[in-house]
């Protein structure tokens, strides 16, 4: 009997590291600004806030009354494996539906305004037709809303997708091992420089 529960155990533990859950991701950026806000729920219930400003070539990054700094150009380990795991997420993840909000406008001018407008709606459409040949089951949609009364320039993208604990796991492990790669291989060519 005690062997029953066993494999039920097993079963249920398997079934939760294969089984795909819900991540939702929502930024907000002011491009005149240069500010934002990034937000990240998982399961529908835990919540990361991060507030994003970038301000004389570096990304200031605050969360928990805390502030982190790294510059745009900066080859760290940090932001070699952000990008690394961003790219092998994409690959694995099932995106559900991605939707991207901007308001352009120029108070002086509705001709800049108007044609602001379209450039937005061209790259934002551009974009997203090269996610929807990766993704095929994905819904996305692109709004532009422009203003003319006020100069704003800002950017709202929200999505949901599903990824499975198994998946995030690999990605981890293989970013990890790829990115300290890379960082090696910079440090040593930097060494070799000097």
């Amino acid at each position: 009997m005690w062997y029953l529960i066993f494999l039920f155990v097993i079963f249920i533990l398997l079934q939760l590291i294969v089984y795909p859950f819900l991540i939702s991701v929502e930024v907000k950026f002011n491009l005149l600004r240069l500010k934002g806000v990034f937000t990240l729920v998982l399961l529908g219930k835990f919540k990361l806030q991060y507030k994003l400003r970038v301000k004389n070539g570096y990304v200031y990054i605050y969360h928990n009354r805390k502030e982190k700094r790294f510059k745009l150009t900066d080859q760290s380990f940090n932001v070699i494996f952000f990008l690394n795991l961003v790219k092998q997420i994409y690959f694995r993840h099932q995106l559900l539906f991605f939707d991207m909000f901007s308001t352009f406008g120029y108070a002086n001018d509705a001709c800049v305004t108007a044609v602001g407008a379209g450039y937005f709606d061209v790259i934002g459409k551009s974009v997203f037709c090269k996610v929807q040949n990766n993704k095929k089951s994905a819904h996305i949609f692109v709004n532009v809303e422009p203003k003319y009364n006020q100069d704003i320039c800002s950017i709202r993208a929200k999505s949901s997708i599903r990824v499975s604990i198994w998946d995030m796991l690999y990605s981890l492990a293989y970013t990890l091992i790829y990115s300290w790669r890379s960082y090696e291989k910079n440090r040593k060519n930097k060494l070799k420089q000097r």
